[in-house]
């Protein structure tokens, strides 16, 4: 019984402190946003490769400080879309981002759920 009860507790911790937070989400976005275009792309250098590595980085934080986490100590999921993410004021462009996708965030590691 005591070695049961010591195995979910150092699991339940383990779950706890890998519970990634908001700036491991914008890592897991820029990581993921670049491996995409590299791979739509095939750049590897020059001009191109870092416009388009700045668009990269731009697009993950906007998004990273848009997703709404929902913290369940354990694991967090992370939503992102579905919404407007840059009001542009009166007389300019809003962003948004009509497909809602989710992302669950568990043991330091995220995976999409939709």
């Amino acid at each position: 019984m005591t070695k049961r009860l010591i195995a979910v507790v150092a699991v339940l911790l383990a779950l706890f402190l890998t519970n990634p937070d908001r700036e491991d989400f914008g890592h897991y976005l820029e990581r993921r946003f670049e491996k995409e275009r590299t791979e739509s792309s095939g750049e590897e250098g020059g001009f191109g490769a870092w416009l388009g590595e700045l668009m990269t980085d731009g697009v993950a934080k906007l998004l990273t400080k848009s997703a709404k986490r929902n913290d369940y100590l354990l694991f967090s999921i992370y939503t992102i879309g579905g919404e407007t993410v840059l009001d542009g004021g009166e007389g300019r462009m809003d962003v948004s981002i009509d497909e809602k996708q989710r992302y669950l965030g568990l043991l330091g590691s995220f995976f999409a759920l939709d």
